[in-house]
């Protein structure tokens, strides 16, 4: 008789007993990171935290008449789908911060369910390490809890990945367009999907023509910007963002697995390595370290064609990706951490094909378990100090206006907003958290000194800077050097000195 015998048997027999513990062992870690994701998201909804600046810009634009906000929308460098969405949203539940930051927590989990309906294609395993992996990265926890695109943008482009790795190429090509719709960061990597699709999985004149369909659809919201909205006033570096090519290589890499980052810095720390060299060189080796057990995955006796497929596209999609922000910030600067939420499906993944190049005896699967852990654990002190920051909130426009209201009503002078951007959307958006018939008129630079002692201007979003204990804001510099007296209080908020207020005495 063939097979094992003996004490063969029992090895062999042990050895699989231990991968099967080890399994469900990731499998209780990724139960415990998904009820810990939701106890934030509860707690964010409920605590009911201000709004700042960007999600203001989305509320207020969703309330608009339709007509007003699709001008709102042309000049707004943000692709249509997911303010249209909120639109429609706000209109059925309201514009509360629970109503409105609900949708994108449910973006937040759709993506999880999304990415766990590629488990038929690269198996259990590869999946829970997966959603471990992308669970203990904080813009997932973070973006959930913001009235923003980049839930959105994470969950289409989650459902970018699930269709590209089920091979559903007509669904695929329909949700590139939505990528596209969602955010600019997601056209950049729609079209390096497609530029995929062209080198290596197209064949005929019926493929070729669907790849035209959708690269064209994509760049019809681009085309409109530019031409009819104001997006050749921002190219050329006229944009607030600053970066330069290395910046986004920088940011991509941290977006894709901020605990990493952080682990490599502590253990910098810890050998004592400078933050700058010796940072750079331990990053560097995790980076080659990764690329080893891809490489050991690809030529491993268990690699089929679908998951090389499947690796070689994520890591087409992800390098061509970057390097494309990478070049855009040569001539336009346009990259953030935020931006590139978009590659925490495809970073996620390949990751996970990483550490199961480990998996493949009794150590490894022991191995590949400890450093999902370090990863889960590293990762959760990450959310815990990103959340705390978020719920303290960012920046605390609802207690302005509290204050400024009882400050008016101390002092009976009049209410005004320090505006940059003139009266109009912004107007509106300034007196969001002032209660109804609250007068708030608009006061520039130019005109600080018409202003009577008792009035009150508030501000937000402004860029501050602390001069020991004290905020200085341009504000406060306009109203010195003009000689003019004031008394200045500043919300308690993670952006420290861009919210507050100033009484002119």
């Amino acid at each position: 008789m063939g097979g094992l015998t003996g004490p063969k048997m029992r090895g062999e027999s042990e050895r699989r007993g231990f991968v099967w513990r080890a399994e469900w062992i990731v499998l209780l870690l990724l139960s415990a990171l998904v009820l810990l994701f939701l106890a934030y998201q509860v707690y964010g909804l409920q605590a009911g935290y201000s709004y700042w600046f960007d999600e203001l810009f989305s509320v207020v634009a969703g309330k608009l008449p339709v007509g007003e906000a699709v001008g709102v929308y042309i000049n707004d460098p943000h692709p249509p789908f997911y303010p249209l969405l909120l639109t429609g949203w706000i209109a059925l539940f309201g514009d509360s911060e629970a109503a409105t930051r609900s949708l994108s927590v449910i973006f937040a989990l759709g993506t999880l369910w999304v990415l766990s309906m590629t488990v038929a294609r690269v198996g259990r395993r590869v999946v829970a390490m997966m959603l471990v992996i992308v669970l203990s990265n904080w813009l997932i926890c973070h973006y959930a809890q913001e009235a923003r695109p980049y839930a959105a943008l994470l969950f289409v482009s989650a459902m970018v990945f699930a269709f590209a790795v089920n091979d559903r190429r007509g669904p695929l090509l329909l949700t590139l367009v939505l990528l596209g719709l969602t955010h600019y960061f997601g056209a950049l990597q729609a079209f390096a999907y497609l530029a995929w699709l062209a080198a290596f999985e197209s064949r005929t004149l019926r493929s070729w023509l669907g790849l035209a369909a959708a690269g064209t659809a994509i760049l019809v919201w681009p085309a409109i910007f530019l031409v009819v909205g104001r997006g050749m006033s921002l190219v050329g570096g006229n944009f607030w963002i600053e970066a330069t090519p290395a910046d986004a290589l920088r940011q991509s890499a941290m977006a894709s697995a901020p605990w990493l980052w952080d682990a490599v810095d502590r253990f910098a720390g810890l050998v004592g390595l400078d933050a700058g060299a010796g940072g750079l060189l331990l990053r560097l080796a995790a980076v080659a370290g990764i690329g080893i057990l891809l490489l050991v995955r690809l030529r491993g006796a268990g690699a089929g064609e679908g998951m090389r497929r499947n690796v070689l596209r994520a890591a087409f999609v992800a390098l061509l990706t970057t390097l494309g922000a990478a070049a855009i910030n040569l001539h336009t600067p346009v990259s953030t951490d935020r931006n590139f939420i978009v590659m925490v499906p495809l970073a996620s993944y390949l990751l996970a094909e990483a550490i199961a190049a480990v998996w493949r005896s009794r150590a490894g699967a022991g191995f590949a378990v400890a450093g999902l852990a370090v990863i889960a654990l590293v990762g959760q002190l990450q959310i815990r100090d990103v959340m705390a920051g978020r719920f303290l909130p960012h920046q605390d426009w609802h207690w302005v206006a509290d204050a400024v209201v009882a400050e008016a009503g101390r002092t009976g002078g009049g209410t005004y907003f320090y505006s940059r951007w003139g009266s109009g959307f912004y107007h509106r958006l300034s007196a969001y958290y002032m209660p109804e018939g609250q007068e708030v008129g608009i006061v520039e630079m130019e005109k600080l000194g018409q202003l009577e002692p008792g009035a009150i201007v508030f501000f937000g979003n402004l860029v501050g800077h602390l001069d020991g204990a004290r905020c200085v804001t341009e504000l406060q510099q306009a109203l010195d050097a003009r000689g003019m007296l004031y008394r200045a209080e500043f919300a308690n908020q993670a952006a420290r000195c861009s919210n507050g207020y100033v009484v002119l005495e």
